[in-house]
């Protein structure tokens, strides 16, 4: 006998909840030195967007659904050259977001998480994702 997959949906949610306020201690205790610093070699504010745009993206029905925030700047949710075109020069995005710009960024997709796993049902689960596979091509 398989386990119900609805008990999933809580274990989900619950991991984006600790995902989220880890993003969230980080963002908020970064100070002006912390925010520019490089980790590994992309800007932490960088990082930091990078992450809540996939997440905002992953949590949309699909990639057809998903639009990007509206303070969205083209090609700041990349990090690195796009997959799809790898040899492309890589420019560093400028100006920076700032920490209220993430933080409120960061409280829209905790509410979207909890609003996408809130409707799952069985069926939405067990069907395809709507969301294709991707090289991606290290940095």
């Amino acid at each position: 006998m398989t386990q119900p997959m609805i008990p999933l949906i809580r274990y989900i949610n619950a991991q984006y909840g600790a995902a989220l306020s880890m993003l969230r201690a980080c963002v908020e205790g970064a100070d002006a030195t912390v925010w520019k610093a490089v980790v590994r070699q992309f800007p932490f504010w960088h990082v930091a967007y990078h992450t809540l745009w996939n997440t905002d993206h992953y949590l949309s029905p699909n990639e057809q659904s998903f639009r990007p925030q509206p303070f969205h700047r083209e090609g700041y949710h990349l990090l690195g050259p796009p997959s799809w075109e790898p040899d492309a020069p890589y420019v560093a995005p400028d100006p920076p977001y700032d920490k209220d710009e993430l933080m409120a960024y960061l409280d829209s997709c905790w509410a979207k998480a909890k609003l996408t796993m809130d409707a799952e049902t069985e069926e939405s689960l067990a069907a395809p994702s709507g969301f294709f596979v991707v090289r991606v091509h290290p940095v």
